[in-house]
């Protein structure tokens, strides 16, 4: 009997973790979040950032981590938005509050982002031919559900 729990219980975090991606993390600086949580639906794939993660390029506001609800509106109105950002663009997600107290959520996007090392850690906006192509960064207000 304690050889099947043993067995169910192994079978169960393999199959939790093969849902999130294994991504190498290699961090000099010490500036990665020690907690990031992954979310996917069949039309996205990323990592919410908990609001105590301060990311390299300053965000003003007031910080708060985004609920997995929060993330499926804002991919709602990406989607309803001018440019390409469908599955092939990893995302990262930041939140934060204007001075209107609107929720504001920070996407960046990047093609093959899983690939980054530590993508799941370390929010890098990126500059450079590079960046240029396969990075976007979209801020969306939930309360206007606009693209800013």
């Amino acid at each position: 009997m304690k050889k099947i729990i043993l067995a169910i219980i192994v079978m169960f975090n393999i199959g939790c973790s093969m849902n999130r991606p294994m991504i190498d993390c290699f961090d000099p600086n010490n500036s990665s979040s020690d907690t990031s949580y992954y979310v996917s639906n069949k039309s996205y794939q990323g990592f919410i950032f908990p609001a105590k993660y301060q990311p390299m390029i300053s965000i003003n506001e007031q910080r708060f981590t985004p609920n997995k609800d929060q993330i499926e509106r804002v991919e709602l109105i990406l989607a309803q938005g001018p440019e390409d950002s469908d599955l092939k663009y990893k995302r990262q997600y930041l939140g934060s509050l204007n001075t209107s107290l609107d929720s504001l959520i920070t996407i960046r996007l990047l093609r093959r982002g899983f690939r980054e090392e530590c993508f799941d850690k370390i929010v890098a906006f990126g500059f450079g031919e590079y960046y240029e192509k396969n990075q976007r960064i979209k801020v969306v207000n939930l309360k206007t559900k606009e693209i800013e």
